[in-house]
């Protein structure tokens, strides 16, 4: 009787695995693992022994018995959840859950689906920049290339954006005016160095116009340079633009612009505003 019970005990041990080597089937020339099917297709392959849909096909867990991934027999699989109710729902009590990186991400975008239900990240529609500026440049009356005014904007990887410029023209601040006009016409360029004659403005530009250009009349101390034109960085990363600023055109005695573009002035801005 004694013995009986011992070969029991060992049954009900070995229970489980035998269990097991029938549930599994492995295919060793092809290197296959099937779960309740003979024929896997895959390498593995796992059959749901119920047709219930809300039943689990596979799960995970942590050594302490917590679900990591669960994927049910209508195929809604659960990230940090047993119970999934969508095809994909992930459950964390931690900020940043998900994380997708395609090459589009960047900082402040958010993303978004295309007809086709196609998802990228993009900007979102009120998102504006604004550029910087240094203490400014003069700009001789006779200055047929062009200088670098120490003012820059930087848009985001992948974006598109109308780049309004509005800054202050003058010959100085003792209000000193002339019976002469001054055309000054400004762009941005890649690079921050001196272009002798010919614009190097960057090939980002959308729409073939490049320049912003502004008069200061005859008899005025000041007047505004406005417009604005539409830059797309298609790079994978922030890019800068360098705003450039020459090829005078006068008429009559005319005078050096004075700090053109500086950060001091009340007047004047450089702004993105998003157009993607």
């Amino acid at each position: 009787m004694r013995k009986f019970a011992e070969n029991l005990t060992l049954m009900k041990k070995f229970t489980p695995l035998f269990s097991f080597i029938f549930m599994v089937t492995t295919s060793g020339s092809a290197q296959r693992v099937g779960v309740n099917t003979r024929t896997p297709l895959s390498t593995l392959e796992v059959k749901s022994e119920t047709s219930n849909p809300s039943d689990r096909n596979l799960q995970l867990k942590n050594n302490v018995g917590t679900s990591l991934v669960t994927v049910l027999n209508n195929g809604n699989m659960g990230v940090g959840t047993a119970t999934p109710s969508t095809p994909l729902e992930v459950n964390s009590n931690a900020a940043g859950a998900v994380k997708i990186t395609d090459g589009t991400q960047g900082e402040g975008k958010v993303f978004t689906s295309n007809a086709t239900g196609v998802g990228t990240w993009q900007n979102a529609g009120a998102h504006n920049i604004v550029g910087s500026f240094g203490t400014g440049v003069t700009i001789s009356r006779t200055e047929t290339g062009y200088v670098y005014t120490g003012a820059t904007i930087t848009l985001p990887p992948k974006s598109k954006y109308l780049v309004n410029i509005s800054l202050l023209m003058t010959y100085g601040n003792n209000y000193t005016v002339t019976s002469g006009s001054l055309w000054l016409r400004t762009y941005f360029s890649d690079s921050p160095a001196y272009a002798p004659s010919t614009p190097t403005q960057s090939a980002d530009n959308v729409g073939g116009k490049f320049a912003v250009s502004g008069l200061l009349p005859p008899n005025s101390p000041f007047n505004m340079l406005t417009g604005f034109i539409i830059l797309q960085n298609s790079n994978p990363a922030p890019k800068t633009y360098y705003l450039m600023a020459g090829g005078i055109t006068s008429n009559g005695p005319v005078l050096d612009l004075a700090n053109f573009a500086a950060a001091g002035w009340w007047e004047g801005n450089i702004a993105g505003f998003s157009l993607q």
